[in-house]
């Protein structure tokens, strides 16, 4: 009886999560189907299969939207900004982890407070200090702020993964004579690799989608990254839509397959994270 009650949820559970899946997946498949259609299918059939694949599309809204330069744009700040998170944090949570220093209770409850508070309410002065800065237009104005606010989270998330970590390594690595930088870059770094993939994956999904800064700091049109500047194209094609769907698919391509190539580091890191004390 138990058994066929724990087969009757795990069906009930399968189907409820495939049909949430197909709700999900329907209007992405349409604009997929769409991006094929030309102008005069979207008018007469737009809810139906495309007659042939017309890759047109694809060529006018990269050409016209000029995707090529967002798109190295878009590669600029989101590689910098990892680059520079990825040092930053592992710099930052080791001392919270394995140092004793003054006031460090206190400090590290100041910085995590940072993660009560989202980006979007100190996008005013963030703009104003990234103008006086002269960044306006330039990615080091978004690679500051992504880096910044990505510190709070990643020092949680690392410094509690270190403590989780047998100790001894790092003794034995002293008594080597094993200083402070080589112990952190040689020694712990390869140890958080889970934690840390994780981290760089989610911030770099974050990081590209984000829309909010780029139209704010980056206001010219060689400028704007993927996001923006799919804003920017949609709002000059608005009445034709098989050029629009094709830039949301365009746009959405590599972090589709980033997150395809990726997917296996994101699982592994969160259930690393979720065995460490």
């Amino acid at each position: 009886m138990k058994n066929m009650r724990k087969k009757a949820l795990s069906i009930c559970g399968y189907s409820l999560i495939t049909v949430l899946a197909l709700l999900y997946m329907y209007p992405v498949f349409m604009v997929l189907m769409n991006s094929f259609k030309t102008s005069a299918e979207i008018r007469t059939s737009g809810l139906s299969m495309p007659e042939s694949l017309y890759l047109g599309n694809y060529v006018t809204a990269w050409v016209k939207g000029n995707f090529g330069r967002s798109l190295i744009n878009s590669i600029i700040v989101t590689g910098g900004s990892l680059v520079a998170i990825y040092f930053l944090n592992i710099i930052t949570a080791y001392p919270f982890a394995r140092m004793k220093f003054a006031g460090k209770g206190a400090l590290f409850m100041l910085l995590l407070s940072g993660i009560m508070f989202p980006i979007q309410m100190a996008i005013i002065p963030l703009f104003g200090m990234i103008t006086r800065l002269g960044l306006v237009n330039n990615p080091l104005g978004l690679i500051f702020v992504y880096t910044a606010f990505s510190i709070p989270m990643g020092v949680l998330l690392i410094s509690n993964f270190i403590k989780g970590l047998p100790v001894e390594i790092e003794e034995a690595a002293s008594i080597d004579g094993c200083g402070t930088v080589r112990m952190m870059f040689q020694i712990v770094r390869p140890l958080i690799k889970p934690v840390m993939s994780t981290l760089i994956i989610i911030n770099a999904i974050n990081i590209w989608n984000d829309l909010l800064l780029p139209i704010i700091v980056l206001t010219t049109k060689d400028s704007k990254t993927m996001p923006a500047g799919l804003m920017y194209f949609s709002g000059q094609y608005n009445t034709q839509w098989e050029y629009v769907t094709a830039a949301v698919i365009i746009i959405s391509l590599p972090m589709i397959i980033f997150y395809i190539l990726m997917q296996k580091d994101i699982v592994n890191g969160l259930a690393s994270g979720a065995v460490k004390s």
